[in-house]
């Protein structure tokens, strides 16, 4: 559980009763939106978002998954024809085997030695030529030794730090195998409708992204339940997996991949009593100056609120230089206030929540608010900052490119995107049509360039080939 939150408004002088938009609270429980069933998915559309990204089309479904059973020779997965026969050779299609295998071959005679192996290699991981010879049950044994030798040497072989980052993408891969398989032996899942049924498996199947790690822990969750469910009680439940919040992540903050840009700062100069949020301060101003031409002010307070402490200049630059330039060139400042957010006591009253915090806001304006903390609380990372960065200035983005009335234009347009999805990034995302579009630009921004992208593609298609046209 954490108490930060982003909370987004029109104008930041104005009364929080006047605010339209929703505050964003980090586990708080609030109103979901009603969204109307969809009953299609843009397949061809799905797959020419695909082509044109260069993405792996073997890793991107475009049509409604199989019923058909099972595959006698996995344990855990049933598969397409257009899939790869188990979790090494899908791995070997999306680039990482050979990485993987280097890295197994340094420790393989050492957990020979400590198993007491005749064979000096006994890893067929680091010996197998073909992938589709090594099965997923033994990729799973095999697992079990790797993940025993790294805690074992986890603090006095560097190798073990690798070898748990690259493990990580064996196991997900079996859990998403699993997860499939799981549902497709349910007799619910034949009463589903197909279009559910499709995306259900794309938000099962993905190895890497958040939603599906969570869809995938609430359906381990579910396990008892759907066991004594009859097939019409199995297929409400599980249709309900898909615009659930207990399924999804509650806010958005997946790793940023976006590439930084180089930047300067110049300043500081001095301003007296410069109106902060809740009070007025000698403030200091920078200009972070960037590669590509964008200048933004950043302003601080001359002298930190006792009892409190902020982020610094640098960090807000640096967090700024990971944004993509539809961000950026939408920001008027960095704010970076003197003292928490005044409206902090209106929203924990709403959320019925004494320890409300925000940590970011942001509006049409472009000024946006970083505020202070206790020193007792721990500041957000640099990647949550730069996620949320994100976020904050994809609401200013959409407010000067939509308008504010959000059931007007490209609104309805996104509108109509949801529907079709169905899914929702956050559970956040389903408090309001603007916090998803928000979290939805997060999700783009942070995982283009990634796997992660592909994999989302798949569970929000419509949404992402709008953010394709829209998004400059």
């Amino acid at each position: 559980m954490q108490d930060r939150i982003r909370k987004t408004s029109q104008n930041h002088t104005s009364a929080p009763q006047s605010n339209p938009f929703q505050t964003r609270g980090f586990g708080i429980d609030t109103p979901k939106k009603s969204a109307t069933p969809a009953t299609d998915i843009d397949f061809d559309a799905q797959y020419e978002y695909a082509k044109s990204n260069a993405l792996d089309l073997t890793n991107v479904p475009v049509f409604p998954p199989s019923t058909a059973n099972i595959q006698p020779k996995l344990a855990i997965g049933s598969l397409s024809s257009s899939e790869p026969a188990n979790t090494s050779e899908s791995v070997i299609q999306r680039g990482l085997w050979d990485s993987f295998k280097k890295g197994l071959k340094k420790i393989g005679g050492a957990i020979a030695s400590e198993e007491k192996s005749p064979d000096p290699e006994p890893l067929s991981l680091t010996q197998s030529l073909n992938p589709s010879s090594i099965s997923d049950d033994e990729i799973k044994q095999e697992i079990k030794l790797i993940r025993k030798w790294i805690a074992k040497h986890q603090e006095s072989s560097p190798d073990a730090t690798l070898l748990a980052s690259c493990l990580q993408t064996f196991e997900s891969e079996v859990e998403a195998r699993e997860a499939v398989a799981a549902v497709k032996k349910l007799p619910g899942w034949g009463k589903m409708a197909s279009n559910d049924q499709a995306i259900l498996e794309n938000m099962l199947q993905g190895r890497e992204n958040d939603v599906s790690k969570s869809v995938r822990n609430r359906l381990k969750a579910l396990k008892t339940v759907l066991s004594s469910q009859t097939d019409i009680e199995q297929c409400k439940t599980l249709t309900g997996l898909i615009n659930a919040k207990e399924s999804i992540p509650g806010v958005v903050n997946e790793p940023v991949s976006t590439t930084k840009i180089k930047y300067t700062l110049a300043g500081p100069t001095t301003e007296k009593d410069y109106a902060f949020q809740g009070k007025k301060a000698d403030a200091e101003k920078w200009i972070v100056k960037f590669e590509d031409g964008i200048n933004i002010p950043i302003v601080a307070p001359k002298a930190p609120e006792p009892g409190h402490h902020n982020h610094t200049v640098k960090q807000a630059a640096d967090a700024a230089s990971y944004l993509p330039k539809a961000n950026r060139s939408v920001m008027t400042t960095i704010l970076l206030n003197a003292v928490v957010n005044p409206d902090d006591a209106y929203w924990a009253t709403e959320y019925n929540t004494p320890d409300f915090h925000s940590y970011m806001t942001a509006g049409k304006s472009g000024v946006v608010t970083i505020y202070p903390d206790k020193v007792s609380e721990k500041l957000p990372d640099e990647n949550y900052m730069r996620g949320t960065m994100i976020h904050e200035t994809g609401h200013t983005w959409s407010y000067k490119n939509w308008g504010t009335d959000t059931k007007k234009g490209k609104w309805v347009d996104w509108q109509q995107a949801m529907d079709k999805d169905k899914v929702s990034v956050s559970g956040y995302a389903m408090n309001s049509i603007d916090e998803d579009v928000a979290e939805t630009i997060q999700i783009y921004v942070s995982t283009k360039g990634s796997p992660r992208f592909a994999e989302y593609l798949q569970i929000v298609p419509n949404r992402f080939k709008m953010l394709d046209v829209e998004y400059k």
